[in-house]
């Protein structure tokens, strides 16, 4: 079956931008007392087009974050993991102590349920946080960036691929190997190659490429570096595709039906192994592959003026330290600020390793995916 997403890739650039739409519907207490709704939840309850009754302020920053305090509110849908969004409320509620977060956990099919929305007239989110990079690259949908909007872009130094019109980069996570502590130290397992061992043959989970950007951006870059023959080898490990993608995975490894599963990601395990799961994370070398997440703000915003406070905050230094804190136990998070200054609690990069991307937008219609994913013995998803 066709994964949601992809469905919705096909409309993105086609549908237009849409008008005000107030968000309805009652929210539900989680995340420790942060307001949580779900997007589908949001969607129900939203019906007709109606203004937001709010502008940007004119005057500067001050005045938009005076404007913002009266807003009063930001609505962020977000599909980063539970305790990456709870770092981020707690710091920013504190920081903007009169703006509230209502959080919108967005799951797989985020970028089906928002061409759902604006297709629909809809408007009730403010802030999107995404790894969905040809989602948020509809200059219809989304706010044209610059340091205007979030003065951060213009106080830290950002790598040109990790801002665009569109979008910047709310962090980078770099991939690595997931493992159950009762059954090895993970000791060992310190690049790509070590992660190839023979006794790891039916032990091995691999998140389905075909499930989400980030996955099929690791298989693209791990062939382009180390060749086809890489992937092919680890085919011949017979490992389990889990269509669910990185989270199912990382549960197959943290309950002991799996003992290892690459490529991961700290924060998943962070959520794991915080709960007592006998499951740790590291991130691999030769080469260090890098995956940006995507921040943006909606152009046809409620509160937009919140919204820049929250997505200037997300993305400046405080934001991000709290966001590689809570993506890893401590020594082990793979996250890092997408800016070049360093960053409490981040990542750091060993010096002289050459980092990677692979392509994030890669669609069963490119012939580049179809190669790949055929490595592992593996066909496009159809209706």
């Amino acid at each position: 079956m066709l994964q949601p997403e992809r469905e919705a890739m096909k409309g993105w650039r086609s549908l237009g931008g849409a008008r005000n739409a107030r968000r309805r519907g009652r929210a539900v207490r989680g995340l420790a007392g942060v307001a949580v709704v779900t997007l589908s939840l949001v969607l129900a309850g939203c019906g007709g087009d109606s203004d937001s009754g709010s502008e940007v302020a004119d005057g500067g920053w001050d005045a938009i974050v005076d404007a913002a305090n009266k807003e009063g509110e930001v609505v962020f849908y977000s599909s980063d993991s539970d305790s990456i969004n709870a770092a981020v409320i707690e710091a920013f509620e504190k920081e903007y102590p009169d703006i509230k977060v209502n959080l919108v956990k967005a799951g797989p099919d985020l970028a089906a349920q928002v061409a759902t929305e604006k297709q629909s007239g809809i408007n009730s989110g403010d802030v999107l946080s995404t790894g969905f990079q040809d989602l948020v690259e509809n200059k219809d949908w989304f706010l044209q960036l610059d340091d205007t909007v979030m003065p951060t872009l213009g106080e830290q130094t950002w790598p040109d691929n990790m801002v665009t019109d569109t979008w910047v980069a709310k962090y980078v996570q770099y991939l690595g190997v997931a493992w159950n502590t009762d059954v090895m130290d993970g000791e060992d397992l310190n690049t790509w190659a070590d992660v190839l061992k023979p006794e790891f043959k039916g032990r091995l989970t691999l998140p389905d490429p075909r499930a989400t950007s980030t996955n099929i951006s690791w298989l693209d870059a791990i062939s382009n570096v180390l060749g086809d023959e890489y992937v092919e080898q680890v085919s011949a490990l017979q490992p389990k595709i889990e269509a669910g993608g990185s989270v199912p995975a990382t549960q197959d490894v943290a309950a002991g039906a799996q003992d290892v599963s690459y490529p991961q990601s700290s924060m998943l395990v962070a959520d794991l192994s915080s709960k007592g799961a006998p499951i740790a994370f590291k991130v691999l070398t030769d080469p260090l592959i890098q995956v940006p997440g995507q921040l943006a703000i909606f152009k046809e915003s409620p509160n937009p003026n919140a919204a820049r406070v929250f997505a200037n905050f997300r993305v400046s230094p405080e934001g991000m330290s709290a966001v590689c804190i809570a993506a890893g136990p401590p020594g082990q998070t793979g996250f890092s600020a997408a800016f070049e200054e360093p960053v409490d609690g981040c990542y750091t990069a060993p010096e002289g390793e050459e980092v990677v991307q692979g392509d994030k937008n890669l669609t069963p219609e490119d012939e580049r995916y179809l190669h790949i994913i055929g490595l592992l013995g593996l066909e496009p998803l159809t209706n």
